[in-house]
Order: structure tokens, then sequence, then C-alpha cells
């Protein structure tokens, strides 16, 4: 007589079906995990943007956090045909642009000043007090000589920078 071969239990298949739900379950909860760490990061992330913007009144740089979070700045440089510093000072700027005449004002954007989510600080604003040619003359060589470059970071330490140059 011919012996049947032994099918699975039912008790077995019900076994075996549970292991792998659970380890497809375990797969599925880390996969999760990671994707809402990553968009917790992402949420908090800052944007900071420089602009160069001009009007009637005058012209200059302003730095914006268009990004969700806080920015903490960690590093500025100001190049200025060449000349390259982290220490060079602001107030230093009108000076070697050989633009003394023209009033100016700037916001605190120094190593460790934090830039909150939405938030607008002026780099550095010319207030015009000369005539229009000049005026116009400046819009073409400012942007051109004149670049920051700001390092920051997100409060989860990721490292990220901004230029005012299209390069």
């Amino acid at each position: 007589m011919k012996e049947t071969p032994k099918r699975f239990s039912s008790e077995a298949i019900i076994s075996i079906s549970a292991i792998i739900i659970a380890i497809a379950s375990i797969f599925i909860s880390v996969w999760q995990g990671l994707e809402t760490r990553k968009h917790n990061r992402l949420s908090v992330r800052p944007n900071l943007e420089i602009h160069f913007t001009a009007s009637n009144e005058g012209f200059g740089y302003s730095l914006i956090n268009t990004g969700l979070g806080p920015a903490m700045i960690t590093k500025r440089n100001i190049i200025i045909e060449g000349i390259k510093g982290q220490d060079l000072r602001i107030n230093e700027i009108p000076e070697l642009l050989d633009i003394n005449d023209l009033t100016f004002s700037y916001g605190p954007t120094d190593q460790g000043a934090s830039i909150l989510a939405g938030e607008k600080r002026d780099l550095i604003l010319f207030k015009l007090n000369s005539e229009e040619t000049r005026f116009r003359n400046l819009l073409n060589e400012v942007p051109e000589k004149l670049i920051f470059r700001i390092e920051y970071r997100s409060m989860y330490g990721e490292k990220l920078s901004c230029s005012s140059s299209k390069e």
C-alpha cells in the first residue's frame, strides 16, 4: 500500500503565516520610523536666501529665512573684488567699495546670530544721497563687487549655506 505524503497541518500553516506577518510588520515599523524622522527634520529645516533689493530710497542686501525652522549662523564671509575675509566687518564695506558718501545700516548677522522662520534681516542697506546716474552705476557695480556667503545650521545640526552670487 502506498503512503500518502504528509501535508502541513493547519496549525503549522497558521504559525508560519504569523511569523511572516510579524517580520513584515517589523520592517514596516522601522521604515515608518525612518520616514517620520526624515519628515521631522524637513519640517524644521531653515532656508536662508540673500536678496539684492533696490528702490528710489536706496539699495542693499537682505537675508531672509524662507524655511520652516530657525537658522543659526556659523560663519559669514564677505568678498569684495578678491578681498575675502571672515573677519571683515560690515562697517568697512563702504570704504572698500569707495562709496563713503552714502549712509548705510546693517542688521545683526554675525556668527551665533539666530534667524527665525519667516524673519528678514538687513545685511547692509545704502541710502541714496546722490544723483540718479551714480545710482544706476552703483546698481550695476555693487552686486558684482560685493558677495556675501553665509554658513548656517539647523536645529538638528545640519550644515547649510547660501550666497549672494549667482554662481
